[in-house]
C-alpha cells in the first residue's frame, strides 16, 4: 500500500538493481528472479501474489487488520502531531499479537507510545502493549544468600535499549550512562541516551547527545535523523536542511 501511484507501478514491476543483491544467496537469486537489463525481475509466480493498493496511512477506514506491517522510512518524515496519528493508525491496523517492523532510525518514533518492544533490539520489531494482571502477592521465603555478579559493560547498552522500549526510562538512562563511562567513545550509545532524554523532554540534552554521535561518527544515520527532526520542530529550517542533505548523500552512497 502506497500514497503514490508512481511508486506502486514501479513495485509492481518488480525490478531491483544490482545493489539489492548484496549479501543475497545465489540460489535464492536464480530460483525467485530472472536477469533483466542491469539489474533482475522478480519471477511471475511471486508477483502474481502481491497485491497492490492506493493508500493513506492517515486514513484508518482504508484497512483491514494485518498480522504483520511493514513501515519502513516513513515516520522519521513526518511531524510531530502527524506522525502520533500515524503510529496510532498502525496500533489500530494490527491484529491484537500483530507484529511492527519499522526502520532502524524509526525505533525512537514508538518511545512512549502503545507500542512496546517484541524481538531483539537490532530487529526493530514492535507489538502492542499488553496490560498484565497484576501478580498474586507472594510470601518470600529465606534463600541461601547469593554472590552477585555485575554484567559486563557490554551488557549494559543491550539492557538499556531493553528498558527504553519498555518505557522504563529511568533505568534506561542509569544503564546507558553506566555503559557509556566504560564506552565514551560509543556513537551508538549516545544515540540512544539522545533518544532517552528526548523521550523524557529533555531536549536540549538530547540534541547533546546527537551532536557528540554525530561528532564521533559523522555518518551516524540515527543521530543524523533524530537531530534533523528535533530541529525541524524548532523551527530551524535551515539546519534541518542540512542535515537532511546530508541524510540523502548517505543513503545514495548506500545504495
Amino acid at each position: 500500500m502506497d500514497i503514490s501511484y508512481r511508486s506502486l507501478d514501479r513495485a509492481r514491476q518488480g525490478i531491483y538493481g544490482q545493489n539489492s543483491f548484496r549479501g543475497v544467496d545465489k540460489d535464492i537469486l536464480q530460483h525467485y528472479f530472472r536477469p533483466y537489463a542491469q539489474g533482475y525481475e522478480l519471477q511471475e509466480m511471486i508477483k502474481s501474489k502481491v497485491q497492490f493498493s492506493y493508500g493513506n496511512l492517515l486514513q484508518f477506514k482504508a484497512f483491514q487488520e494485518y498480522d504483520i506491517i511493514f513501515c519502513r522510512n516513513l515516520l522519521i518524515y513526518l511531524d510531530r502531531d502527524t506522525r502520533t496519528q500515524a503510529i496510532a493508525n498502525l496500533a489500530r491496523a494490527l491484529t491484537p499479537d500483530g507484529l511492527l517492523f519499522v526502520g532502524h532510525s524509526e525505533a525512537g518514533c514508538l518511545m512512549n507510545t502503545v507500542f512496546v518492544s517484541a524481538g531483539p533490539a537490532k530487529a526493530f520489531v514492535f507489538r502492542r502493549h499488553q496490560p498484565t494482571p497484576a501478580p498474586m502477592p507472594v510470601v518470600p521465603q529465606p534463600s541461601p544468600s547469593v554472590k552477585v555478579v555485575a554484567p559486563p559493560p557490554e551488557c549494559l547498552l543491550a539492557q538499556a535499549q531493553l528498558k527504553a522500549n519498555q518505557n522504563d526510562l529511568v533505568s534506561a538512562l542509569s544503564l546507558c550512562q553506566a555503559y557509556l563511562q566504560a564506552h565514551p567513545l560509543d556513537s551508538s550509545a549516545h544515540t540512544l541516551l539522545g533518544e532517552i532524554y528526548q523521550a523524557q523532554g529533555e531536549i536540549a540534552q538530547a540534541m547533546q547527545c546527537y551532536q557528540k554521535a554525530l561528532y564521533l561518527d559523522p555518518v551516524h544515520y540515527s543521530a543524523l535523523v533524530h537531530l534533523m527532526l528535533l530541529k525541524q520542530e524548532q523551527g530551524d529550517r535551515a539546519g534541518a536542511m542540512i542535515l537532511q542533505q546530508r541524510i540523502d548523500r548517505l543513503g545514495h552512497r548506500e545504495n
